[in-house]
This record gives C-alpha cells, sequence and structure tokens, in this order.
C-alpha cells in the first residue's frame, strides 16, 4: 500500500472516531480505504447504467443463459 496523506475537516475527524469509537472499524485508515471502496462502486455502478440505459435486453433470454453456463461449471 502507499501512504497517502489527506487534510480533514475536524467534522470529519469526529465522524472516523465515532465509526471508531462504535466499532465499525479498526483504524481511521481502514474506514477511509472502505468509503474509498465504496465510493469507487458507485461510480462504477452509476457509469455501468449510463452505458446501458438505451439497451433492451431480454430477461428470460439472459436468464437462460447464465443458467446454462452455471450448470455446466457446477455440474
Amino acid at each position: 500500500m502507499v501512504n497517502v496523506s489527506v487534510d480533514l475537516a475536524p467534522a470529519q475527524i469526529d465522524f472516523l472516531l465515532r465509526l471508531l469509537k462504535g466499532g465499525e472499524y479498526r483504524s481511521r485508515s481502514e474506514a477511509v480505504r472502505d468509503f474509498i471502496r465504496r465510493a469507487e462502486f458507485e461510480w462504477e455502478w452509476r457509469n455501468a447504467i449510463e452505458e446501458t440505459k438505451d439497451l433492451k435486453i431480454d430477461i428470460e433470454t439472459e436468464r437462460s443463459i447464465v443458467s446454462k453456463r452455471l450448470l455446466k461449471r457446477f455440474v
């Protein structure tokens, strides 16, 4: 991992401390990494929705394709 320094507002530090005291995270670093992972997921999710918003798919056909792949994989 790479060490990165970030300036935070006092209210943000207080929020992190509340999370630590509540047992949500073991360290501030762990919390910040989790926040970044969640933001990254949200970013990718929104991009995927935007890229596919005009596509039309047949759910039953897609379900059948996925089911066949899973059956081959786990049988």
